[in-house]
């Protein structure tokens, strides 16, 4: 029987902690003993350490005030009025000596033997102070510092000032300034040589400055050369000046101005070079030759005794160093032996990790990345540590959870979410599969494209929740009536799409009759009974396209066609494509005649039954296109919903009928105007701002206007309607239900909605009179509406017979061809004048 491993020596953490500590303990006892044989030997070096400490503390006061000292020595020659940097000169000398004094107490400096050098020293700052009163008694007399001064003073100075008063009799004085203004040119002229004189005097004083403030002259040359140029530049310009005058182009006083410019400028230049001389000499400073001949050599002097001692402090502090370094010896000997047995562990450590960890880690690496590409066959590495153990079992689950997962996101990228349906990525790939599958057997196929109809209502009248039940129990009830083999997917929103292989048109047209029955039966949704109805659209592979975005595109085509015209089903037809290509055209040109304001507005007369007048009309939109001529207003108003440009078409129609309505007030028309306001208008909270700034605009009268809604639009969400109506009843704007019968209008809501007017819809009033039905149904609207003290319109009044009837029921007000087909607003102001006429 195999005698098994103690638990520690299982697991790499606990092995290394135990070798760890043993060799830890080796490097404790290693850094003891040296530690107490390092201390042993500095307390012997910390009184030494001590004295030169303070004696670099002595010596570092003594260069600060040598250095203090120098500073305001150069101070005082920069500024000699100032007496407290003579008397810093004095103290920083005198505290240097005294430093020096200190230094001769200590027993060091007699058992380095630097008593003379301490001696020497102490004499040399007496020396220095001397010196140093000596050149403050040179620097405080200017002239015998500078010789150069006295030349500056008595011929420079006075030329200057000529040569400034000269300019300044012609550029200050108005009139020469008047006359000077007359000749452009010498007027530039005087202004350069103004300009240039100053320049040159800028530089002379920098080159004084320089020179007299520096001990430096590596800039001088420069200066000159910039003084000599400014000069020359300045001379070509007085010249120029002498040849106007030469001329006789300038007054007599600017002739002499021009003259003793030039003269006093000569003498000027003449002092210059005078003290340019002077400067390059030995004597131009005299502060500077006893600052070179007796300061500097002192300085340095007391630089030489102060490095001496200052070598000898440091020669000490070596030889202490060497001690401590042997001892550094001995330590190091001692810490060699704990750090070859560190590396050894080190080593192991290494050799161990590359066995138990590198290893199964590098295996298990490969594995990772043989798993990324899908590649079967792994093989896991050997446990031989529990650590390794937990890495092989951690990549063991990792890999199921990865391979769940990815079935899982496998499964998600091609599933509709809601219906688990396949979505239109698989759908895609499943045709490109099927397709190549017939063309290889010359086989047909057939892809249908279904679309729910009205879908929206479903969701804005019950809500969404009851809408995706409604798309889950139609995506159920398509696949649990199609083939195995057939492909049923949600494209989105109330789009489905089916495969069906090996199908042509002539059998996918009985399984399309089939699923319009299964999906048409009455579906129960929490007690409420609805009837879904579908469109769909055929296209065969590969009449109708032979790849898979041909075939796509013409199945939508072949649906939108089934749709639009209400056929249950159609198949794609070549035809069909220029009428879906022609609609998003029209789309476009729909929006370019909202923004260039290319639409109209006619307008339809409702006459007052009781008294015979044109009391209001009704705001008719309508579309003349260039190409395709009058487009209906339902196609206008359908196009509009369907691209979101409904409530632009809105803002214009109302617009448009404001401005009209002001124009007729303003020539004494009275009319009201009625104007078709849809759902989606009710939605939009700018709506009623929009006509509160149009009524303020246009100084119109709320009642002047009516919102005409459906019957359809204020039931789908009555709740709502309410809210937003009863806002323009405040506003005193009126309001109608048009197309009133043809929707389910709650008779609980009716009494609530803060109606005026009732619009009988004209299928209940063509037939009016052969009709019993209608007559039974407008009588009974029409006693309604009076109950609830509502006005009454009948649309839709074609015949004379007609309006007598409705005149008999007590309807206030009729509008139809009978009275008059819709009119521009020139049209309908004739027809109002004719009317009138005849009356």
């Amino acid at each position: 029987m195999a005698k098994l491993k103690p638990d520690i020596f299982n697991s790499l953490k606990a092995r290394y902690i135990l070798f760890g500590c043993v060799l830890a303990l080796l490097v404790i006892l290693v850094s003891v003993y040296g530690y107490q044989n390092v201390r042993a030997i500095s307390q012997e070096t910390t009184a030494n350490i001590e004295t030169r400490n303070q004696l670099r503390d002595h010596t570092t006061e003594i260069h600060k005030n040598v250095f203090v000292g120098y500073k305001a020595l150069d101070s005082f020659l920069l500024d000699p009025t100032r007496k407290e940097t003579r008397e810093q000169v004095h103290a920083a000398f005198q505290n240097a000596k005294q430093q020096s004094d200190k230094l001769a107490a200590y027993s060091w400096i007699s058992e380095q033997n630097l008593s003379s050098t301490v001696q020497d020293l102490i004499e040399s700052f007496g020396l220095l102070t001397e010196a140093a009163e000596d050149l403050m008694q040179i620097r405080i007399d200017p002239t015998r510092q500078y010789p150069s001064l006295a030349l500056g003073n008595d011929v420079m100075q006075p030329n200057r000032n000529n040569i400034n008063n000269a300019i300044a009799l012609i550029m200050d004085d108005p009139t020469q300034r008047a006359e000077l203004l007359k000749q452009h040119d010498v007027y530039r002229l005087f202004v350069t040589m103004r300009h240039l004189w100053t320049q040159t005097l800028s530089n002379f004083r920098m080159y004084l400055a320089n020179r007299v403030g520096s001990f430096s002259e590596e800039s001088l040359p420069v200066q000159e050369k910039a003084i000599e140029t400014m000069y020359q530049t300045f001379m070509e310009q007085v010249q120029e000046l002498g040849d106007y005058r030469d001329t006789g182009k300038l007054g007599f006083e600017t002739s002499a101005a021009v003259e003793e410019i030039e003269n006093s400028a000569q003498r000027w230049y003449k002092g210059y070079l005078g003290v340019k001389k002077i400067h390059h000499s030995n004597e131009w400073r005299a502060d500077a030759k006893f600052i070179q001949e007796t300061i500097t050599p002192r300085l340095a002097n007391i630089d030489s005794l102060l490095a001496t001692i200052g070598r000898h402090i440091e020669e000490s502090g070596n030889r202490d160093v060497q001690a401590l370094a042997s001892a550094a010896k001995l330590q190091t000997r001692l810490l060699f032996l704990s750090t070859a047995a560190a590396l050894v562990f080190l080593l192991l450590v290494i050799l161990s990790l590359q066995r138990l960890i590198f290893r199964p880690i590098d295996t298990v690496s490969r594995a990772l990345k043989a798993e990324a590409f899908g590649k079967d066959g792994v093989i896991l590495p050997s446990a031989h540590s529990r650590e390794t153990q937990r890495l092989v079992d951690a990549f063991s689950e990792m890999r199921k959870q990865v391979h769940s997962r990815q079935a899982e996101l496998e499964y998600q990228a091609l599933h509709d979410s809601l219906t688990e349906l396949p979505n239109r990525a698989l759908l895609q790939d499943r045709m490109e599969q099927a397709i190549n599958v017939a063309r290889r057997d010359q086989k047909k196929l057939t892809l249908l494209m279904i679309d729910l109809d009205r879908f929206k209502e479903i969701n804005d009248t019950l809500g969404h929740p009851v809408g995706d039940r409604v798309l889950k129990e139609v995506g159920s009830r398509l696949f649990h009536t199609l083939r195995r083999v057939d492909t049923v997917a949600r494209l989105g929103g109330d789009e489905y799409a089916v495969l069906l292989p090996n199908t042509d048109i002539a059998a996918a047209e009985k399984i399309v009759r089939k699923l319009l029955a299964e999906i048409e039966t009455d579906l129960v949704i929490d007690e409420l009974t609805l009837v879904v109805k579908t469109s769909i659209g055929l296209a065969e592979f590969p009449t109708h396209g032979d790849d898979v975005s041909t075939l796509l595109q013409h199945a939508d085509v072949a649906m939108y066609v089934a749709k639009h015209g209400q056929l249950g089903y159609s198949i794609y037809s070549p035809g069909e494509d220029e009428y879906n290509i022609g609609r998003l055209a029209l789309i476009s040109d729909l929006r370019h005649a909202i923004e260039n304001n290319n639409l109209e507005l006619h307008y339809q007369p409702k006459v007052d039954l009781e008294t015979g007048e044109v009391n209001a009309v009704e705001a008719l939109l309508r579309w003349h296109h260039d190409q395709h001529g009058y487009i209906p207003p339902d196609e206008v108003i359908a196009l509009a919903e369907q691209t979101g440009m409904i409530d632009a078409i809105t803002r214009w129609v109302l617009k448009e009928s404001f401005m009209q309505c002001s124009v007729w007030r303003r020539n004494d028309i009275q009319l009201d105007i009625s104007i078709n306001i849809s759902m989606s208008n009710l939605k939009n909270g700018d709506l009623i701002p929009y006509i509160k700034s149009l009524l303020v605009e246009y100084g119109l009268p709320a009642k002047c206007f009516t919102l005409e809604i459906t019957e359809s639009a204020m039931m789908a969400k009555p709740e709502n309607a309410l809210k937003v109506l009863t806002n323009f009843t405040m506003m005193g704007i009126k309001l109608a239900i048009d197309d009133f019968g043809t929707g389910f209008s709650s008779l609980a809501y009716l009494k609530k909605l803060p109606v005026d007017e009732l619009k009988i819809d004209k299928s209940f009033v063509v037939d009016l009179p052969q009709d019993e039905n209608d007559l039974i149904i407008v009588r009974s609207t029409i006693e309604l509406a009076h109950n609830l003290a509502i006005d009454v319109i009948a649309e839709g009044v074609e015949t004379e017979a007609a309006c007598d009837l409705l005149k008999s029921m007590k309807c206030d007000s009729v509008q139809g061809f009978y009275i008059s087909k819709p009119l521009d607003a020139q049209a309908l102001e004739s027809f109002l004048n004719i009317r009138e006429q005849s009356r």
